[in-house]
């Protein structure tokens, strides 16, 4: 056999020699079996490829699905939470306003005057306390205690008659109060006034002839000329 032809003829494998002689030595049946069989192969790959190739497209979908439920949610808590920092802003607005409303000014000063060893027989005490806002007066409170002077006989003769004299100044107003309590041996009077709400036309004139239960000064009168005049007076005044 001459070489040059027998290059161009291609070798056949044994494994291939064996397919080709069962192909020749199957049955009809057996044929037809073989070829559903490939069939079914190919059908399978098709399914598979099929399935891959959706594959990404159902990712993008879902990842967009998310996506779009995240920012719904996101834009959903953002108004809910937007009326609650609204609030916050107006509290804090109005709680620095609050803050920078100054406060108004209380003051009190406390004067006292002491007599011991008086002429009728008694010891005395006069204590005013005067109410002041921004250091304008607004009312005060008297409190005069008698007692009789230990050893002078004078004493409790004066403090009996203190007693009948005051009936004639149990005049109660609005915004003036008194009252006159037994003290030991003594008697204590308290006055109480509210310069707001006294009407000053109403009150008798009767009150203004006794130290202890006048009304020397007018609302709205200045601490420091109040002050000079009890430190004037000898009262000690803080």
């Amino acid at each position: 056999m001459n070489n040059n032809n027998m290059q161009g003829i291609r070798q056949i494998s044994p494994e291939e020699v064996q397919q080709q002689a069962q192909k020749q030595f199957m049955t009809p049946e057996e044929l037809q079996k073989t070829q559903v069989l490939n069939l079914q192969d190919v059908e399978e790959a098709a399914r598979i490829e099929r399935l891959t190739s959706k594959k990404p497209a159902i990712i993008v979908a879902v990842i967009g699905l998310l996506l779009l439920t995240f920012g719904t949610t996101f834009q959903i808590a953002k108004i809910l939470s937007a009326p609650k920092e609204e609030n916050s802003v107006q509290k804090r607005e109005n709680r620095e306003l609050v803050d920078e409303v100054p406060l108004a000014v209380t003051k009190n000063l406390n004067c006292t005057l002491t007599a011991l060893n008086n002429p009728d027989g008694t010891d005395a005490i006069l204590n005013i306390n005067y109410d002041f806002l921004e250091d304008k007066l607004t009312g005060f409170t008297k409190t005069f205690t008698v007692t009789p002077t230990v050893g002078n006989p004078l004493g409790e003769a004066t403090v009996q008659k203190y007693i009948v004299d005051y009936q004639a100044f149990m005049n109660q107003q609005d915004g003036y109060n008194i009252s006159v309590v037994p003290n030991d041996k003594g008697i204590i009077a308290n006055v109480q006034v509210d310069l707001n709400s006294l009407d000053m036309s109403k009150l008798p004139q009767i009150q203004q002839t006794h130290f202890s239960t006048s009304v020397q000064y007018q609302l709205n009168t200045p601490m420091e000329t109040i002050k000079s005049d009890m430190l004037a007076q000898k009262f000690v005044c803080e």
